[in-house]
């Protein structure tokens, strides 16, 4: 065993030895970081040059003393702004310099396509050559010198100076890693530094945090600093502008940089990619995000998806009748959980050979009440000054506080071992057996209804069966309902707040407003709380905030705990963890976690910890304080001083039992008395685990011992970071004689009021211990410690044993120190902020972030777990085995085990299960990867049409992709046969295969498909006539009038019941055999004739030209010529067809708005023309030029116009505009020409010369109307396709997860990856149909297409002329008229009244279909505006 030892020694100090040498990895990265800090340092005094001084001249001109104190800030800020010019320009100076270094690397990225900069190929790439950048950038020193300057503009706007390891945390975000440094060590600027160089480099920065009130807290502290750089900050919060209508989030986004959570920058990337109009999107470009708490974001609410959702067609009625069902069943539930205590009463503890008997007693209580026997003998530990009575109370209330589990909590076997036992050993009749209605699964959040369950809700409802039709429903609903009341509790899962559900975050207590549950469950949990039920949701957009996220260019992010999730960090967002040291040393104690044998006995102690702790600043705990006596013992004693009384508290502590009260309150007075002022009342932040477990520790402490304490939950969830900003104060006690502080106590969960620095309040840290203003003589000043700041003995870096610490100032204010500190202290801090947790998280860096709120910036503090054998972390990972083994060592009922070895331990199980939740969630993500790609394929797409990229050629590829498969469908072979066989499924309701079919002739068609369905019905009759007979039944048990109904609806064959109740099983299938062959050789058959002749498929494929594209191809032109042929046929139809749309089409949308509308009078008509023609050709027309003319001749003059501009005067006109003048006059000149059709987007992606850009703007500027038209068609097809499609996936993922393993579900995701890629393809087939549909008939408004006449067309009567003319009824003259069209009528001397001429074509009713084909009512469509 020695050997084994040795030799195990001998290989850890050999594995160990290289990183001894040279450090970790994580040393090796710092070091090359912290070399680059130095040449930020020397920068320093030239950057602030002489700013301190001006700025205190400038301050004393303004005699700001003079001025309101609310006033004087925003006068600072001013004159900051002011003197700062000259960080500006230098600034504007660094950003050239970025400019030029970043130009080759944002050209190659513009340089791909969109599909291209989502592929992680590409952004890997991009990452590689931004470093390259960055290196090239500290050559030139412009990294150093962008650092020096927002640090000089940091101090001057909020006096906070960037400290060495903060500019290092700096360029980590900067690089694209994560910084990982402690609680309170100024993350908050540190992201300063990475946003301000990302905004010289030309990207848009996000930064992410955790809730508005750090969102607007971290902005508008940011602003001021970036103010004096010439960077703009700004920020989003929830329910401020959410569609980004008012332009407030527009406006937030603009900035160079952007606060947000992470929500709501995800809910406006699906927002973005619901907008119906380009100008509309809010968002921009995903460049670089900083997140902060990026554990939190990325590792616990990674999967947290993101639904933007729509009502559905739903009956809300159902969810009331269902909330009543189940409060019966509760009701008649609780009779039976009351009756079973008769049979726990006479339970013996015997399981007679029943299996799980003895499990589900003691779910009913059996275990916990010899418990409670046992638990009141134990004699708990009482203050001194606590009265007996006060004891007593307290022991109640802690026997109290444990509940049984209860009934609710019985699975089915265990209900049937207590029926068992009811009836096979109590012989109780089954009408007094015991009986469950539902069952409880709390950990699942589940509720189960049982066979009774349902037979009851049957009869309460009375619908029948709730197994069949359309009552298969109901108990889903029941179900729901049930959980609703037995799992879902008010003010714990959820408040009502205005009448609404909000949802309280289980983890962190916060309200999530806008969220709610789906499947119907939101729903019954209304109906429970008698609130208004809405709709159930369709989801309309979603994403998870994982893979939002992974869209930004460059990632970074900073928290205090994220190396023990470096690898997942790694594997799936390509991050890279740094961690950071600290400025000042950490003076934390962590104390060895205690393990107690049950959840009562625990929480006893903790309650008993907090009251010590909070009222003098140490427990109540003999084996802590004494080894404190041991230690101070030698330093009185140096000091000369009475050690007596601590010697005689070691002495009764050596000689007393476990538990001795009057030992334990003799060594707290003296230690009280010994450690003096240091004996202080200490604040105590307690994490829970749950919101649950905060309400039952503040119940169990405001009963024990009535102290005042805050408990975060959703109660006052708005006051969060108010709270947890006090958890670090103390404040005298309201009543009693003792005068001394109390520290203030706080109940949180582990998560609540991250990001929100918990700063110790005045006298929480000893006196001494904090820099004085003004040093002792003989005392050297620190730059690490300046005035104020605490100087803590624990770990102090500038500790010197041979002086006794001469040159430092506590050994002259207090000569216990610093022995006092380095020895005393590190047993029991006395001072400072203490951490206890009442649970193992099963994740270490919870617990670290935990223990992280205590001993920031070198203050005190202390922090300890406190266990229990039946905490959920111990349950799965020691056996039954390990805690007889703990028994039979001592650890009874009443004692507690602590030891450096458990702690140890408890972190090795947290590594096992953070190894088995990074699985479960790399599981999860596998299930997340075929929508994100999905998503990622169709916004891009998707975002193609609302930038108006290129939409022509959109349709065409889908025209051509429409066209190939068509072509390969009808002349593919088999296609006469394929429609002959949905013919015979339409009509005959017969599956045929088609090969079965022959097409010579129609007698030899019949034929088949006879033989087919006789086949078939044979089958068929065979199958079913088991249900409905059964030979070894007498027939008076058969079905025999569902029989007779099925044999006249299949076959029409009729026969009595009482003529089939004489015949035999086999003379019966006979018959019915008969009757199938007489329906099958009846059947007309002609119907199949039209598709026999062989040029069936040609003719087919002409009418589905014609139908689709509306263009004209005979027969002749198809028939025997290659499927290239016909393809380069067709391209040409429809390329010429759609030429003659855009010729035609925003003609014909001018003159529908101008003489469409039943009260247009002419003269306003004519105005409308005029203008939009010279607004649009440049030709300078007058009212006189269409003078007489009727609409169809206006028409046709327009009409010539567009096609004379398409075919060559658009190239000239922009040649004589743009010919003699400079690049700059040439734009200024289109953009005044093409007026609101100019994209600056599309002119900066255009690949060529200027005047092809120019007229390649020109072009779009004539189809304008078209394209908004097209837009409109595309967005509207491509979202309800999008919608229809996230149904599908929800509905698939469902099947999917529900299907037996095997097979192809070996591996049910790659399942879900594949038939999801199959469904995708659908919808895209889909939207191609849907497209080809509509495209070349969709107008704007008018009346039907296709009836032959253009807007303005009369019917059977000659067009009538344009005269146009005002009717002036009120005697104004051209008074009405506008200013343009009072000139153009003076013009040709237009006076008088005449009569007003009216469109004759037939107007379109409100009730009338809509001519654009959606098949809405044309008011509920293009009529909605009307």
């Amino acid at each position: 065993m020695a050997i084994t030892n040795v030799a195990s020694s001998v290989v850890k100090g050999v594995w160990g030895l290289p990183r001894k040498v040279f450090g970790t990895r994580n040393d090796r990265i710092l070091k090359g970081y912290q070399r680059r800090v130095a040449p930020i340092n020397a920068l320093e005094a030239d950057v602030r040059g002489g700013f301190d001084d001006r700025f205190a001249r400038r301050i004393a001109e303004e005699r700001l003393e003079e001025t309101p104190v609310e006033e004087q800030e925003s006068i600072r800020q001013r004159i900051r702004v002011e003197l700062s010019e000259d960080l500006r320009e230098r600034a504007k100076s660094i950003r050239a310099q970025f400019a030029e270094a970043y130009g080759p690397l944002e050209a190659w990225w513009k340089s791909l396509t969109p599909a291209e900069r989502l592929e992680e190929y590409y952004r890997g790439e991009y990452r590689k050559r931004n470093a390259k950048v960055i290196d090239d950038l500290d050559k030139i020193g412009a990294n150093q010198e962008a650092f020096a300057l927002l640090r000089e503009a940091s101090r001057r706007a909020r006096n906070h100076r960037h400290f060495d390891c903060q500019i290092v945390g700096g360029r980590v975000l900067y690089e694209g890693r994560i910084a990982e440094m402690r609680t309170g060590e100024g993350k908050t600027i540190v992201c300063h530094l990475a946003a301000f160089l990302t905004v010289l480099s030309g990207k848009k920065v996000h930064v992410v945090t955790v809730n508005d009130y750090l969102v607007r807290r971290d902005a508008e502290f940011a602003a001021p600093i970036f103010e004096l750089v010439g960077v703009r900050v700004g920020y989003i919060q929830a329910q401020v502008d959410p569609a980004g209508r008012e332009g407030i989030r527009q406006a937030a986004y603009a900035c160079d940089i952007s606060y947000g959570t992470n929500s709501e920058f995800g809910f406006d990337y699906l927002r973005d990619n619901m907008k119906t109009q380009f100008n509309e999107q809010v968002q921009g470009a995903l460049d670089f995000v900083v997140v902060d708490e990026v554990d939190s974001i990325l590792i616990d609410e990674a999967r947290t998806p993101l639904i933007i959702s729509g009502p559905t067609q739903d009956d809300v009625t159902r969810y009331p009748r269902a909330d009543k069902v189940a409060l019966e069943l509760v009701r008649r539930q609780a009779t039976w959980d009351r009756k079973v205590l008769s049979t726990i009463a006479r339970y013996d503890g015997d399981e007679h050979g029943i299996p799980k008997l003895g499990d589900a007693m003691a779910i009913l209580g059996l275990k916990e009440k010899k418990a409670k026997v046992g638990a009141g003998a134990k004699k708990v530990t009482v203050p001194p000054d606590e009265s007996s009575e006060a004891t007593g109370e307290a022991d109640e209330a802690g026997g109290e506080s444990m509940a049984t589990l209860g009934p609710d909590f019985l699975t089915d076997d265990q209900v049937e071992a207590i029926q068992m036992y009811e009836n096979n050993i109590l012989k109780l009749p089954p009408a007094e057996q015991y009986r469950r209605y539902f069952i409880v699964q709390m950990e699942r959040k589940q509720a189960a209804v049982t066979h009774e369950g349902v037979t009851i809700a049957q009869e309460l409802l009375d619908v029948g069966s709730l197994y069949s039709g359309d009552n298969m429903e109901w108990p889903h609903l029941i179900e729901n309902s049930l959980r609703a009341h037995k799992v879902y509790q008010c003010d714990k899962d959820y408040v009502v707040q205005n009448g609404q559900i909000i949802i309280v975050d289980p983890f962190t207590g916060r309200l999530m407003i806008g969220r709610q549950w789906s499947d119907g469950l939101h729903q019954s949990v209304e109906a429970k709380e008698g609130v208004r039920v809405k709709e159930e949701t369709q989801t309309l957009a979603t994403i998870t905030i994982q893979n939002f996220i992974k869209l930004y260019r460059i990632k970074s992010g900073m928290t205090g705990t994220a190396m023990t999730e470096a690898t997942e960090f790694d594997k799936i967002y390509r991050l890279d963890v740094v961690e950071i040291p600290t400025n000042r040393p950490v003076n934390r104690v962590d104390h060895n976690d205690k393990m107690y044998r049950d959840t009562e006995q625990k929480y006893g102690a903790i309650v008993d910890e907090i009251f010590e702790v909070h009222r003098r600043g140490r427990p109540a705990d003999p084996f802590l304080m004494a080894d404190v006596f041991a230690a101070l013992r030698p330093i009185l004693a140096r000091q000369g001083k009475d050690t007596s009384k601590l010697d005689e508290g070691l002495r009764q502590f050596n000689g007393a039992e476990y538990g001795d009260r009057k030992v334990i309150a003799f060594m707290v007075e003296t230690y009280d008395e010994l450690m003096g002022d240091l004996a202080r009342g200490r604040p105590v932040l307690v994490g829970t685990t749950s919101v649950e477990n905060s309400e039952r520790l503040s119940k169990l402490l405001t009963q024990r011992y009535g102290i005042d304490h805050e408990v975060l939950n959703a109660k006052n969830h708005a006051r969060e970071a108010e709270i947890v900003a006090k958890a670090g104060e103390t404040s005298l006690p309201m009543h009693g004689g003792d005068k001394k502080p109390r520290g203030h106590v706080t109940i949180a969960t582990n998560m609540a009021g991250r990001g929100t620095d918990i700063k110790l309040g005045a006298g929480v840290v000893y006196p001494t211990c904090k820099m004085p203003e003004k040093l002792p003589e003989g005392t050297k000043p620190s730059a690490l410690y300046p005035p104020g700041v605490t100087k803590c003995c624990l770990r102090c870096e500038e500790y010197d044993p041979a002086t006794n610490c001469a040159h430092c100032f506590k050994p002259k204010l207090d000569p216990r120190f610093p022995e006092l500190g380095r020895k005393v202290c590190k047993i029991n801090v006395p001072c400072g902020l203490h951490i206890v947790g009442t649970e193992r998280h099963e994740a270490r860096r919870i617990d670290n972030q935990l223990r992280g709120r205590a001993g920031r910036q070198g203050d005190p503090g202390s922090s300890r777990f406190f266990l229990s054998l039946q905490d959920e972390l111990l349950k799965l990972f020691m056996s039954d085995w390990m805690l007889k083994m703990m028994e039979r060592l001592g650890f009874t009922e009443g004692s507690s085990l602590e030891d450096k070895r458990l702690t140890k331990g408890i972190e090795r199980a947290q590594r096992k299960v953070e190894e088995r939740n990074f699985s479960t969630r790399k599981h999860l993500l596998e299930w997340d990867e075929p929508m994100d790609f999905q998503r990622r394929e169709f916004y891009t797409a998707r975002q193609r049409i609302l930038e108006e990229r290129d939409l022509p050629e959109l349709i065409f590829d889908t025209i051509d992709n429409a066209v190939r498969t068509t072509l390969k469908q009808f002349l593919g072979g088999h296609y006469r046969e394929r429609c002959i066989a949905e013919w015979c499924r339409a009509n005959m309701a017969l599956t045929i295969d088609e090969e079965s079919i022959d097409v010579s002739d129609l007698e030899s068609a019949a034929a088949s498909i006879r033989k087919v369905a006789r086949d078939e019905t044979h089958d068929q009759i065979r199958t079913s006539l088991g249900e409905y007979v059964d030979a070894d039944e007498p027939p008076a048990n058969w079905d025999l009038g569902g029989l007779v109904q099925w044999a006249k609806r299949a076959f029409d064959f009729s026969v009595s019941q009482n003529h089939l109740r004489k015949m035999a099983p086999a003379e019966i299938e006979e018959a019915l055999l008969e009757a199938a062959d007489e329906h099958v050789e009846n059947a007309n058959c002609e119907g199949v004739a039209i598709f026999l002749d062989s040029q069936y498929p040609y003719r087919a494929l002409v009418d589905w030209a014609k139908s689709k594209f509306n263009i004209q191809v005979s027969q002749e032109d198809v028939v025997e010529k290659s499927t290239g042929e016909i393809v380069e046929l067709f391209d040409r139809r429809v390329r010429e067809a759609y030429r003659e749309r855009e010729i035609n089409y925003p003609v014909e949308w001018c003159l529908e708005r101008a003489v469409g509308e039943e009260t247009t009078d002419n003269a306003t008509a004519a105005a409308a023309i005029v203008t939009w023609v010279n607004g649009k050709f440049n030709v300078g027309w007058t009212l006189n030029d269409i003078q007489g003319k009727t609409v169809p001749e206006v028409r046709e003059m327009m009409i010539a116009l567009n096609r004379e501009f398409l075919s060559g005067r658009l190239e000239k006109e922009i040649d004589a505009g743009i010919g003699g003048k400079d690049r700059e006059a040439a734009l200024e000149w289109a953009r005044k020409r093409f007026g609101r059709a100019w994209n600056e987007e599309r002119f900066a992606g255009f690949k060529g010369e200027l005047r092809e850009a120019i007229l390649a703007q020109g072009r779009e500027f004539l189809r304008w109307e078209l394209t908004r038209l097209e837009q409109f068609v595309l967005l509207r097809i491509y979202d309800q396709a999008w919608k229809d499609h996230l149904l599908e996936m929800d509905h698939l993922k469902s099947a999917i997860m529900q299907r037996p393993l095997g097979g192809d579900q070996s591996h049910p995701q790659s399942q879900y990856a594949i038939e999801g890629r199959d469904l995708f393809n659908q919808m895209w087939a889909r939207i191609a149909g849907r497209v080809t549909d509509i495209i070349f008939k969709v107008r704007a408004t008018g009346g039907p297409e296709g009836d032959g006449r253009a807007p303005g067309a009369t019917g059977g009567r000659a067009p009538a002329p344009m005269v146009f003319r005002h009717a002036d009824a009120t005697g104004a003259g051209f008074a009405g008229a506008s200013a343009d069209q009072q000139a153009a009528m003076q013009a040709q001397g237009t006076e008088g009244k005449v009569e007003t001429i009216r469109r004759d074509q037939p107007k379109v009713g409100r009730n009338d279909p809509c001519p654009c084909g959606s098949g809405k009512k044309y008011k509920q469509c293009h009529g909605r505006s009307q």
